[in-house]
């Protein structure tokens, strides 16, 4: 599954912004590192579904201990160069790499289990609830346009499926 997450995906398919525009998404995802270490202050964060690891980067340049990984071999290959060892080409689904720890203080998890099976992002639910009792999650209610989208549910769908 990881090959349809290609470079022509990341051009043009992931909004009306390119993902390859570094100024607007290394602007944006350190805003949202700047509020979650003002809010959460965590030690330790994954984030599953990192993409090209602009979360991942602006956490570290603020001192949080963090980690992603993404099916996209293509987008782990943009990782900033002094983050790619933070960083794995890897499914949500797999367990962590060796050098990995295997519990954090916090998972962020944004816009990943739209593209999973209903089964999968149930399984999907349950490995990041192993990871840590603090989660950012998202998924889109109502992008039903984007071919790669085969499970978009509601939120209260994904709140029933973590409250089990």
């Amino acid at each position: 599954m990881g090959n349809i997450y290609n470079e022509q995906y990341y051009r043009y398919k992931c909004g009306s912004v390119s993902y390859e525009n570094q100024k607007v998404w290394v602007e944006f995802f350190s805003g949202i590192a700047k509020k979650i270490v003002q809010d959460f202050n965590p030690r330790t964060l994954l984030d599953v579904g990192c993409a090209m690891g602009y979360l991942v980067s602006a956490l570290r340049d603020l001192g949080v201990d963090a980690y992603g990984i993404d099916i996209s071999e293509y987008a782990i290959s943009r990782v900033r160069e002094d983050i790619k060892p933070y960083c794995r080409a890897l499914s949500a689904l797999d367990p962590l790499p060796e050098a990995f720890p295997k519990v954090y203080d916090m998972v962020t998890n944004i816009e990943v289990a739209e593209h999973l099976s209903q089964e999968e992002g149930k399984r999907l639910i349950s490995i990041l609830c192993n990871y840590s009792d603090c989660i950012i999650f998202s998924s889109t209610p109502n992008d039903y346009d984007e071919k790669t989208h085969i499970n978009v549910q509601k939120n209260e769908y994904w709140a029933k499926i973590f409250a089990q």
